[in-house]
């Protein structure tokens, strides 16, 4: 499904965590990594850069070494210019079916690329972008890894809000079946601010039209497999609910649109998605919208 794969990286050490995790992408058919480095404009026309771009080489080499060690085929690349547009222009460029990008706690990556530019990578992409949670230093302990151990197939989380581009996202929920998940929730939340007051006397009818719809996904993941899929519906904020779900299934993997209707428009920031990718304890896969 996602046979070339564009890994955003950079000097920090949570950027090697977020390679680590990469290598859990083996169970998803991935081939091909392209490590990618990219250098702040402005940094580039500074004194050392050189020296700078040998750093970035050594380090990117050490990375290469995990990936090949992990099946891969890899490539390395330091690009100059602004970072959240290299990353989508090569990926494009290189035909890669994903990106993959690191977050850590409650805001994207704080580092020079895994940061303020992680956001805008989400915000901007064409391809489907990999969110890897990484353990800041105040969150783990000593004996615990900087990244979750990411088998991807374990448990995916799908939220859906029934639109097409949800649908579009489901589609790649029906690969990773194909692929062997093991198991897979399907949840829709009846947002409480759209409901209440003025429809909650209608909140039982709108729960029973969206398990049918709920259902109807389960039949199309279960035709022709004995795949174990659970069905949730809840009422309340979706970000909080999406979260409890998250943390009460122990996801492995969170699948969401990253454009639609309702509580997956990505026109402003503040989106539930955004904030998913931001706060998931677990990586969070966005599947962008079919343009028209």
């Amino acid at each position: 499904m996602f046979k070339k794969v564009l890994i955003a990286t950079d000097l920090s050490p949570a950027s090697h965590a977020v390679v680590q995790c990469t290598t859990g992408l083996r169970s998803l058919g991935a081939q091909e990594c392209h490590l990618l480095q990219c250098l702040n404009l402005r940094r580039a026309e500074a004194p050392g850069t050189e020296q700078a771009k040998q750093l970035f080489s050594e380090v990117m080499e050490r990375q290469k070494a995990v990936l090949e060690a992990a099946g891969f085929a890899v490539r390395t690349e330091v690009s100059t210019g602004h970072a959240y547009s290299e990353i989508n222009r090569i990926a494009e460029a290189q035909n890669c079916g994903l990106i993959v990008v690191g977050s850590h706690g409650e805001t994207l990556m704080r580092e020079a690329l895994l940061g303020g530019v992680a956001c805008a990578v989400i915000h901007h992409a064409k391809r489907p972008v990999l969110i890897i949670r990484v353990l800041g230093p105040s969150e783990k302990a000593a004996d615990q890894p900087s990244a979750r151990s990411c088998d991807y197939l374990e448990h995916v989380l799908f939220p859906t809000d029934f639109s097409d581009n949800a649908a579009h996202a489901f589609r790649v929920v029906q690969h990773l079946a194909e692929m062997g998940a093991k198991e897979i929730t399907l949840c829709h939340v009846q947002d409480q601010r759209r409901i209440d007051p003025h429809l909650l006397d209608r909140l039982e009818e709108f729960n029973r039209i969206d398990r049918e719809r709920l259902a109807a996904h389960q039949q199309a993941l279960t035709a022709s497999s004995k795949l174990n899929v659970h069905l949730d519906i809840s009422y309340g904020h979706p970000v909080a609910q999406i979260l409890k779900l998250i943390a009460d299934r122990h996801a492995s993997l969170v699948v969401m649109g990253s454009h639609g209707r309702g509580f997956l428009n990505e026109a402003m920031l503040g989106s539930v998605s955004h904030q998913i990718a931001r706060q998931s304890p677990a990586p969070v896969l966005l599947i962008p919208g079919v343009e028209s």
